[in-house]
Parts: C-alpha cells; structure tokens; sequence
C-alpha cells in the first residue's frame, strides 16, 4: 500500500507547527500518532497543553494503557509498534519510522537547520525509492496555517 509523505520543510518552530498541525487533524476528527525522540516528545506534550488558549488536545504516549490510548486523540511514542490504526504519523525523528506503512498519512516535519535538512532528503530517497507518493511543502516560499 501506499502511503501519502508530507514533507513540511523550512518550519520555523517544530514543536509550536507540530502542535498546530495536531490541532488541526484533532478538529478534523483524525486520530494521530507522533513518533520522535522521548525528550523532544516531552516538549510536545507540554506545547499541546498550551496551543490555544482554550484548546486541549487528548494525548498520551504509548505507555499509557490501553484506556487512555483509545481516549487519546494524540499518541506519542519512540517506535510506531503500539500506534497503528490511527490516521496520521507524524515523524519528529530522523530516521524513516519503521511500520509507517499502517498510517493513510505521513507528515515529516523539517526545519532550516542544514543537518535536519540533510537527514530529511535521506528519508524522502527512502520513501521515493519505495514508490510512495511525496508531497512537499516549503514554508520559505508560502506561508501555511
């Protein structure tokens, strides 16, 4: 099957685009998954507690038990192993997620940092060379919501 990759490049704030872009899928009525490194997921959480001031989003790592998982609508984890059957993938790591296969939707989010930027034309290659259909969005050209 494939899967629809979303590069986000040139985004001037991670974690605060990140945070947005959840909101949105939230309101959508998209289940997320957000997969990436534990102290940068950390980070995350604290900005989806704060991403409006009346907004909440429902989330929780993949640790969290089977309950509080079905009631998420966000999940954060390290791996992708515990978060399949949600819409979306959000990859905040640096390496291709493994399984993202499971996911109709997979949004890599790039900022300008040259090494990020490297590491993100890997990732595209990657997806490319495996016949998925890429999308590119570069934030110093248009600006998005």
């Amino acid at each position: 099957m494939t899967v629809s990759v979303e590069f986000h490049f040139n985004v001037p704030d991670r974690l605060h685009y990140t945070a947005r872009l959840l909101r949105k899928a939230h309101t959508m009525g998209l289940r997320s998954a957000v997969v990436g490194e534990g102290g940068l997921l950390q980070l995350l959480s604290e900005q989806l507690w704060t991403v409006g001031q009346l907004d909440f989003i429902s989330h929780c790592t993949d640790q969290a038990d089977a309950t509080m998982q079905a009631r998420s609508s966000v999940l954060l984890g390290t791996t992708t192993a515990a978060m399949q059957g949600r819409s979306v993938l959000v990859n905040l790591g640096d390496e291709v997620p493994q399984q993202f296969e499971g996911f109709a939707r997979l949004i890599e989010i790039v900022d300008a940092d040259p090494g990020h930027r490297q590491l993100a034309r890997t990732r595209w290659r990657a997806y490319q060379a495996q016949g998925h259909t890429l999308v590119q969005h570069d934030f110093q050209k248009k600006e998005h919501a």
